[in-house]
């Protein structure tokens, strides 16, 4: 009566071994993806911090209008980023000049063109959405945050 019950699934006998290889493989890139993930959300966590307060501390320590306040904070932040998402996050040791070079020109053209996309949100959201201009920062950085890891993890590929 079991094997009646079991003749159906027979085919998957000879699945068995891919499926398990397969299995197994997706285990190793899921567990690299997710121990990157969450190295890349403490590091962006720590870094957009820093990135507030540099922006905040601008806004009311000086007169500088908040788009150039947010450009510079950008601009200090990218510095520390690249050396510790290189080191840590996506464990990239590769030293040779060419290559350094290579990431950092790819990681500026990268931050650069999310550095627009961010200022573009935040002057959106501050001047037509209604949002003050903390929060407007905070909403902004928040929707670019997933498509920002994707494309530095593509970098430190290279």
């Amino acid at each position: 009566m079991v094997m009646f019950l079991l003749l159906p699934f027979a085919h998957f006998a000879k699945l068995r071994r891919p499926i398990l290889i397969a299995c197994v493989l997706l285990y190793f890139w899921w567990e690299t993806f997710l121990r990157q993930l969450a190295k890349y959300v403490i590091v962006g966590g720590i870094a957009t911090l820093l990135y507030w307060t540099i922006y905040g501390a601008l806004l009311v320590l000086t007169t500088v209008w908040y788009i150039y306040a947010s450009c510079a904070a950008v601009v200090i932040v990218f510095l520390l980023k690249f050396v510790v998402q290189k080191k840590w996050v996506f464990e990239n040791a590769g030293r040779a000049h060419a290559l350094v070079l290579a990431q950092a020109i790819l990681l500026a053209g990268k931050y650069t063109i999310f550095s627009g996309m961010n200022t573009a949100l935040l002057y959106s959201f501050v001047e037509f959405g209604g949002l003050g201009k903390m929060s407007g920062a905070i909403v902004a950085t928040l929707c670019l945050g997933l498509f920002s890891f994707f494309a530095s993890r593509w970098v430190f590929k290279t």
